[in-house]
């Protein structure tokens, strides 16, 4: 429902120019940075793991918490000459949101597929692929859960948690409860 133009730039500012069409009337501008070849992360920036690899696939299980990353805590990031990039970037994570559209986060919690990223910080601007951080699913082998008598009102009191107690899981946030039923009547037989 939109055109958009070819972009401009004058010196270190682009702009953009979206023209709408058909139900939609109208345009509308963006402005934003350019940066020269030099100062693009994603062309200047050789990162290296302890490895010797260039390029990271990691798996972790679910924990609650945004998983450490040992690999990234000592990669080398360098430009093609060895002058270290380091203090020039950041690390981000994208992952599709439900709209399938990326963002990117710097600290991943949630079970998914995430694309691990280095980020310029200026002068450098871009992003630069570096690896790919998967974050499975909790497992139900590793969790337990106790319940116990409630109200009168058929309410049990349930925990469930994590085999090693590092995680406490939230109901229905994390789990549901179905079928939970508890006679408060004895048989006076």
């Amino acid at each position: 429902d939109y055109i958009m133009k070819e972009p401009t730039s004058s010196g270190n500012v682009g702009t953009v120019v979206f023209e709408f069409k058909g139900n939609y009337a109208g345009t509308k501008s963006a402005n934003f940075k350019v940066v020269s070849p030099e100062y693009d992360i994603d062309k200047v920036a050789n990162v290296t793991f302890v490895s010797g690899y260039s390029y990271l696939t990691k798996s972790v299980m679910y924990s609650g918490k945004t998983p450490t990353i040992a690999e990234l805590q000592t990669m080398s990031v360098k430009k093609s000459d060895g002058t270290s990039l380091g203090g020039y970037y950041t690390v981000k994570y994208g992952y599709k949101n439900s709209n399938g559209v990326e963002e990117l986060i710097s600290s991943p919690v949630n079970a998914g597929t995430y694309t691990i990223y280095i980020e310029g910080r200026s002068p450098y601007a871009g992003k630069k692929v570096i690896g790919s951080l998967t974050i499975k699913k909790f497992s139900f082998a590793y969790i337990d859960a106790v319940a116990t008598q409630g109200s009168y009102t058929n309410n049990p009191n349930v925990t469930v948690r994590s085999l090693d107690n590092s995680i406490i899981f939230v109901k229905d946030k994390d789990y549901t409860l179905t079928g939970a039923y508890i006679s408060t009547y004895a048989n006076k037989g």
